[in-house]
């Protein structure tokens, strides 16, 4: 028995494997051909897909953090809110009589 690559488990092979039979069938049945099984034993990807696997999983990894970063800045601002408010009450002309900015 060949071993199994990681990403395919069998019931995915199998029904990969079903479904290109059907296309298969489809395609050749004109022709008076008709395929007994197919089976999947090795897929290989092209680069370009590898890297954009990657590319996808490593986002996916990424988005927590990014998704706690951006929460720890909303309640920095949240937090800020306070002592702006305050100020902006503050009366115009300070203790010594001088006009504030």
């Amino acid at each position: 028995m060949p071993v199994q690559r990681e990403g395919i488990d069998g019931s995915k092979r199998a029904e990969l494997s079903r479904r290109i039979q059907i296309l298969l069938h489809a395609n050749t049945d004109s022709w008076g051909i008709k395929g007994s099984a197919v089976t999947l034993r090795d897929v290989s990807l092209v680069e370009t897909m590898i890297r954009g696997i990657a590319k996808q999983a490593e986002a996916a990894r990424e988005r927590p953090s990014r998704v706690s970063m951006a929460e720890g800045e909303s309640q920095a601002a949240e937090r800020m809110k306070g002592p702006l408010t305050f100020a902006g009450r503050l009366p115009q002309r300070c203790a010594c009589g001088n006009q504030r900015p």
